[in-house]
């Protein structure tokens, strides 16, 4: 119960016991999360209590939530650490992707996750696997590098073979070796179906944070198969090669059966989210209208239109850059402080993956396509406080800037250092 009065003594709440905080904790409450993030700098025997337990396969899953703030994934991390990491090994090391080259984390700790951790991870993966953990396993190998040293991870690698699907995968994000063409068409086409699947969950599944994840986290060296991916996703059904194993059709296409009730039952295939073909109009209804992805160059990125507001025809379209944001701007905008949260912290992931730069100008991207209609007052307030202190990392006060500049100019203006900053001119 040690920690439990560390946080009374610091004014985090009074929770009654460790599975009082821990039940808060995998309910993600912000005040909980908020405790676990001031926590980071208790005692390490304090600490240690919350990764026994109940707590333990908890904190292992805060780790990989990126929805939760930087702060309270690097607690629960070293939680589990202290207390152990058992089983949960290999599990940590893909969810602390972005974790290990933390200053934070201890010298100690950062060595035995990019060691051990790398280690567990491959040998936890049958050799022939090709899902989403894959590509965050590689991401946190690229991290390990910059943490442990390119030797560490390199004598990893080096004890599995090359033809093991997540070690080739590891070893082109991590030590910049080639990725086979037809691996790496394999990914592309895992991104494609992820994209689809994403883009066609229902708009209840996208509020409740259940849609398939997008963009998934991907190493910097694999990046541009996001852009690639959304660009043959979003390629009209006459674009695309036709299937050399699907009949040519024939004739008008016979009209649906009808239910007693009189609604319309699609045929099965429609259903199908690898069919080339246009979905029907009541599957068409939750998803948003595209412009044909240009032809050449391939790479290039895909474009998405608002069909309720954008002319069908000669509209400017809205690059892949705000579309990593915009979710997230959208929940500022409307929501609660968690909201922001979840920015910052999406914010991070970018910052890792691709440069600061380029994450904000992504960011940017996104809130000058929001605007400043509809915004909630409080939020602005928030944003404007983030932007404004001392102890916040520079980042995030370039982050909190380049957002609060077009959700809010009258209080952009008021912040006193931007005129030097060419960035916001």
């Amino acid at each position: 119960m040690a920690l439990i009065a560390w946080l009374k003594r610091e004014g985090f709440g009074a929770y009654d016991s460790l599975d009082d905080f821990t039940g808060e904790l995998g309910r993600r409450s912000t005040s909980a999360l908020g405790a676990l993030a001031a926590a980071l700098v208790a005692r390490p025997e304090e600490l240690a209590e919350l990764g026994k337990g109940n707590g333990h396969g908890i904190c292992a899953s805060i780790v990989g939530d990126l929805r939760v703030a930087k702060g309270a994934r690097l607690a629960a991390l070293k939680a589990v650490l202290l207390a152990g990491a058992g089983g949960q090994l290999a599990k940590l090391f893909a969810g602390a992707f972005d974790l290990s080259a933390d200053p934070r984390l201890a010298d100690a700790d950062r060595q035995y996750l990019v060691a051990s951790g790398l280690k567990a991870f491959v040998e936890s993966v049958p050799p022939t696997t090709l899902n989403l953990e894959v590509l965050r396993g590689a991401a946190a190998a690229a991290t390990a590098v910059q943490a442990g040293g390119r030797a560490a991870v390199q004598q990893v690698l080096a004890a599995f073979p090359a033809s093991h699907t997540p070690v080739a995968t590891a070893r082109h994000a991590a030590l910049g070796e080639p990725l086979a063409a037809e691996l790496e068409q394999r990914w592309l086409e895992l991104l494609v179906k992820q994209y689809r699947a994403a883009k066609n969950a229902p708009p209840a599944a996208k509020r409740l944070g259940r849609a398939p994840e997008w963009p998934p986290v991907v190493p910097g060296a694999m990046a541009h198969l996001l852009e690639k991916a959304q660009a043959l996703a979003e390629r009209p059904a006459a674009s695309l090669p036709a299937s050399s194993s699907a009949p040519a059709p024939s004739g008008p296409k016979q009209m649906p059966a009808l239910r007693a009730h009189g609604r319309a039952v699609p045929e099965p295939e429609t259903f199908k989210s690898d069919d080339a073909r246009v979905a029907p109009a009541a599957l068409r209804s939750v998803v948003t209208e595209v412009a044909p992805a240009p032809v050449a160059p391939p790479v290039a990125p895909a474009t998405l239109g608002d069909s309720a507001s954008a002319p069908k025809t000669g509209a400017t379209k809205a690059p892949l850059a705000a579309l990593r944001f915009g979710e997230q701007i959208e929940l500022v905008a409307n929501r609660g402080i968690r909201a922001l949260e979840r920015l910052i912290a999406a914010f991070d992931v970018r910052t890792q993956l691709c440069g600061r730069d380029r994450a904000l100008s992504e960011l940017e991207t996104a809130a000058a396509r929001h605007g400043s209609k509809d915004v909630n007052e409080p939020m602005l307030d928030e944003l404007l406080d983030l932007a404004t202190r001392a102890d916040v990392p520079s980042p995030w006060r370039l982050a909190a800037r380049a957002v609060l500049k077009h959700l809010s100019p009258d209080r952009f203006q008021t912040l006193p250092d931007l005129a030097a900053d060419p960035r916001f001119r």
